[in-house]
């Protein structure tokens, strides 16, 4: 954008140039003439961009998807309505996309003609390198004389929350997934129950209870039958520990030990959730 601008006004400096080496060498009248001319008309344009800038009243929205995956490409459905009686040329469009890589960060679309009380919808995209949260935006609006000489800038505080989660894979062959109480870090753990059941009180027996329910010590103590309760275990619960020592931490950027230990976990709890399993 900014070799653009550079162009035009190099051209603009040749025709100037051009016109006086033309005025110098037929007559005085005729440069001052072209002078006044080409004085006026960027009088005029500055007037006119002023004008378009102060009394635009212009409306800008941004809709994208809230939750992607790093790499993905992010579709953006943005949306400009001119709400005054100004026809309004040579428009840019401006998008700042934090979650793009480099000198993708900003989106320039141009608008050649946007006219009164009218709308128009533009739709682009960027692809999201790293994991994140991000606010995309704000936009803003480069107006331009009819030459596309000058211009002014405004914008437009419209932010959208990103969040880019890490690339994840499919985990094809997993540790099998066993209810009870299992051995942890090598301690022994029983149950005093034989069942899967975690214990959970006790009430007074009721007709068809059955007898191993009885709890004996309850019932002498109340002189009347009391039984044990049950809470039944019907899901798989997983603990998950990461261990992000700095000094392990060997790479930089998306090909560190972190970044890989992250996707490695994101994929694995992707895998754990979607088979019901609590996950901590």
């Amino acid at each position: 954008m900014i070799k653009l601008f550079f162009k035009k006004w190099v051209f603009l400096f040749l025709i100037i140039a051009g016109s006086f080496i033309i005025g110098a060498r037929t007559s005085i009248s005729f440069l001052h003439f072209f002078f006044w001319f080409l004085v006026s008309l960027a009088v005029c344009n500055l007037i006119w961009i002023a004008a378009v800038y102060f009394m635009a009243n212009l409306n800008l929205n941004r809709d994208i998807m809230r939750k992607i995956e790093e790499e993905d490409a992010l579709g953006i459905a943005a949306s400009i309505r001119n709400n005054s009686f100004l026809p309004l040329f040579n428009l840019v469009l401006e998008d700042y996309l934090p979650c793009a890589e480099g000198g993708e960060k900003k989106k320039l679309i141009l608008i050649e003609f946007l006219g009164p009380k009218s709308f128009l919808s533009l739709n682009y995209n960027c692809r999201c390198f790293l994991r994140g949260r991000y606010m995309v935006g704000p936009l803003a609006v480069y107006f331009f004389d009819l030459f596309g000489l000058f211009f002014f800038k405004k914008t437009f505080p419209v932010y959208s929350e990103l969040h880019v989660y890490p690339k994840t894979f499919a985990i094809r062959k997993f540790p099998e997934l066993r209810k009870g109480m299992l051995p942890w870090f090598g301690i022994e753990t029983t149950r005093s129950n034989a069942d899967e059941d975690e214990f959970f009180g006790v009430r007074e027996y009721k007709d068809g209870d059955p007898i191993k329910k009885i709890h004996w010590i309850s019932t002498a103590r109340r002189n009347r039958l009391i039984v044990k309760q049950f809470q039944k275990q019907s899901f798989f619960s997983a603990t998950m520990i990461l261990n992000l020592q700095k000094d392990g931490n060997i790479g930089e950027g998306k090909e560190s030990v972190a970044e890989y230990m992250i996707k490695i976990a994101a994929s694995t709890a992707k895998y754990l959730i979607s088979r019901g399993v609590s996950l901590e």
